[in-house]
């Protein structure tokens, strides 16, 4: 199947709530802020169902955007410049023999702004807040019978996010490194109960999902925010 489509969509702005005491240069609304989007794909299946495979390229314009802004020591909604959006996204999934899927999924996005933003330090170019040009996950589980309505599996899965910029920020951005994380699975399925015992980030990856602003930790340092740390446990959970 070939597929295109456009839409578009806004998020309303509105009134700052402000003191009385609050000066005439701190704007006290804020407007919309609206996107375009295009999009064109296929969709497709070989071999009798045993491979899939999902492809679509976008395009977003972003206009008006909404942001955090520091005036006059008052933290009110704004509005920037643009930014936009571009890039390829894709799934595609393996059937090679009976119970085992392999799945690989990911995605190239190269989103910037395409006006200045002065009120929070953004330039014509710059790349947008915590976008990666490249993330990626590989997946694999093989399902077996184990005995009258219980099937048996086990899994891994493998994610990478590339490299990222932190928010923009007077006191400048941050250039946040990439980082992956392995994940492992089993269990049973019997009827409408699963069982299932896992363990997360395995490596124990450090990867960072956020960074505070410049300041925001004594001596003018930052802080930052990690993926969460190798987890082992045990979940059960009930299909209605």
């Amino acid at each position: 199947m070939l597929y295109g489509r456009v839409s578009n969509g806004f998020r309303p702005g509105g009134p700052n709530v402000l003191p009385p005491a609050a000066p005439a240069t701190v704007p006290h609304f804020y407007r919309d802020d609206t996107t375009v989007s295009y999009e064109a794909g296929v969709k497709t299946g070989f071999f009798d169902g045993r491979v899939n495979l999902d492809v679509a390229a976008f395009l977003t314009d972003w206009k008006n955007i909404q942001l955090l802004e520091i005036v006059n020591g008052f933290a009110i909604n704004g509005n920037g410049g643009g930014a936009r959006s571009e890039g390829v996204e894709w799934d595609a999934s393996l059937t090679p023999v009976k119970g085992l899927t392999l799945s690989f999924s990911g995605a190239y996005t190269d989103a910037k702004l395409t006006t200045d933003a002065p009120t929070v330090g953004g330039h014509n170019g710059d790349r947008l807040p915590w976008i990666p040009r490249w993330s990626t996950t590989l997946d694999g589980e093989y399902d077996f019978p184990v005995m009258d309505e219980t099937t048996g599996f086990v899994g891994a899965q493998w994610s990478y996010i590339g490299d990222r910029m932190s928010d923009f920020s007077p006191g400048g951005v941050v250039d946040v490194p990439s980082y992956d994380t392995f994940n492992l699975r089993a269990g049973l399925e019997y009827r409408r109960w699963r069982a299932e015992v896992f363990a997360k980030n395995v490596g124990d990856s450090r990867g960072i999902v956020n960074v505070g602003g410049a300041g925001t930790v004594p001596g003018g340092g930052r802080s930052a925010v990690f993926v969460q740390p190798r987890t082992v446990g045990l979940s059960l959970a009930a299909r209605f």
